[in-house]
C-alpha cells in the first residue's frame, strides 16, 4: 500500500502470474476508485474496467508527441522533452520529473517528485 501525503492510499493486488490485476485508490473525501486488469496467456493487457472514470487520464485532443526511438526492449529513451532512464530490470526509473523505486519483484514501492513522494508501507502477494 501506498500512503501519499493527503491521506490518499493505493493498493497494489498482483494475479499469480505477478500481473497487475488491480489498484484501489481511496480518496480522503472522494471514496474509493478501483481500476481492475484482464491479461491473456502472454501476459498482456487485455482489459481495464474502473469503478470510476473522472480519474482516467484523457489526454489532449491536439497533444502530439515525438518519440526517440526504442531500444530492443521497447524502452524510449525520451519523450516530447522529457528524458527517460530505466534500471537493469527495464523498470522506469525516471521520466525528468519523477523518480520510481521498485522491489527485488519489479513491483513498484515508491515514487517521488521535488516536492511530493510516497512509498509502499506494506505488500503483499
Amino acid at each position: 500500500m501506498l500512503t501519499f501525503g493527503n491521506t490518499t492510499t493505493a493498493i497494489y493486488a498482483y494475479a499469480a502470474s505477478d500481473d497487475l490485476a488491480r489498484i484501489e485508490h481511496r480518496f480522503h473525501a472522494q471514496g474509493l476508485t478501483r481500476f481492475d486488469y484482464g491479461y491473456n496467456q502472454a501476459g498482456q493487457r487485455t482489459s481495464q474496467q474502473v469503478s470510476d472514470d473522472r480519474h482516467l487520464w484523457r489526454p489532449a485532443a491536439n497533444e502530439n508527441l515525438s518519440y526517440g526511438t526504442a531500444n530492443g526492449v521497447n524502452q524510449y529513451p525520451t519523450v516530447g522533452a522529457a528524458s527517460l532512464s530505466y534500471d537493469n530490470n527495464g523498470n522506469l526509473t525516471g521520466d525528468g520529473v519523477n523518480t520510481f523505486g521498485y522491489d527485488s519483484e519489479n513491483r513498484l514501492v515508491s515514487w517521488s517528485t521535488a516536492s511530493r513522494s510516497a512509498t509502499s508501507s506494506a505488500l503483499g502477494p
